[in-house]
């Protein structure tokens, strides 16, 4: 299961979304979380739009989490 955003523009900017670091995919949090969609790296918490791309930041996560978002 992917979890690529298909919300309606509209909705989407209430909505506080996520880029997947490894892709760039726009993701909803809440769906990543409930589909243990992410890995907590260097004291953040990084979400990821699939198994795939999770797995591919597990394995080298110095490779994106360098690329990654701003700290909250």
């Amino acid at each position: 299961m992917s979890l690529h955003s298909e919300t309606p523009p509209e909705v989407e900017s209430e909505i506080a979304l996520e880029i997947d670091p490894v892709c760039g995919t726009t993701i909803d949090p809440d769906s990543a979380r409930e589909l243990d969609l992410g890995v907590t790296f260097a004291e953040r918490e990084y979400l990821f739009c699939g198994p795939g791309c999770r797995a591919t930041f597990v394995h080298a996560p110095l490779a994106y989490a360098a690329a990654g978002r701003d700290a909250p």
